[in-house]
């Protein structure tokens, strides 16, 4: 097993678990100071190593993958946080829209890391529908994770009674399904294959980032709907 990991995974594992480190730490601090300190290192450690480094270019299609979907999921969030849905409650970070810039750079961080993850699992399983299903598995379980411990720390908090939804600990249960079935679609997000004999979706990273985006704003609207309607 340990002969197919390169470089490039052991810099994305040491991201995992350096975010891990700093959400728990920043349970106790109750900052969005810490969400910065982690993005920075991990955006620029994922650009340098992108472009010195990557040979295969997936980390390069993945980072600008995540870059322009967790950009544009801003769009979306502000609808929850009119909606009363969530609440960040950090009133001194800055806003984009009506979402903080460390809650998008958190964002940007773990698309990429997820779009990295289906990329590397493809390219080494070779199976269809075993890549995307650990993928969307994956986004899942780190769904739940983020959510509990920034709920912890008081960055944001779900206003799950209004209206009333199914939840794991703190999180609604419709963001971690949202989260699976987005990134379980990874295939149609990263494209480069037909849907039909005229149509071929096309792979360029940016474009993928704009279908990443609209397939995560389709399948969290879907399912709030489906788990509060």
């Amino acid at each position: 097993m340990f002969r197919y990991i390169n470089r490039t995974d052991l810099i994305i594992i040491g991201a995992c678990a350096l975010s891990l480190v700093i959400f728990s730490i920043n349970t106790k601090l109750d900052s969005v100071i810490p969400l910065y300190f982690n993005s920075f290192i991990m955006l620029g450690t994922f650009t340098y190593w992108a472009i010195r480094k990557d040979a295969t270019g997936i980390l390069r299609r993945s980072l600008i993958i995540g870059g322009v979907s967790g950009s544009l999921y801003t769009f979306v969030d502000s609808i929850f946080v009119e909606a009363g849905i969530i609440t960040y409650l950090k009133t001194e970070d800055i806003d984009v829209f009506a979402t903080p810039v460390s809650i998008v750079l958190v964002l940007i961080c773990c698309i990429t890391i997820a779009m990295y993850f289906y990329q590397r699992l493809r390219s080494a399983l070779g199976k269809f529908y075993i890549s995307p299903v650990l993928t969307g598995a994956s986004a899942f379980l780190s769904g739940i994770a983020l959510n509990y411990l920034g709920d912890q720390a008081r960055i944001w908090i779900w206003n799950v009674g209004v209206p009333s939804s199914p939840t794991i600990g703190s999180t609604p249960l419709f963001v971690p399904v949202a989260l699976f079935v987005t990134f379980f679609l990874s295939p149609y997000i990263i494209g480069g294959q037909r849907i039909s004999a005229r149509i071929r979706l096309s792979d360029n990273p940016i474009a993928a980032g704009l279908r990443c985006s609209i397939i995560l704003a389709m399948t969290l609207y879907l399912s709030f709907r489906i788990f509060t309607g």
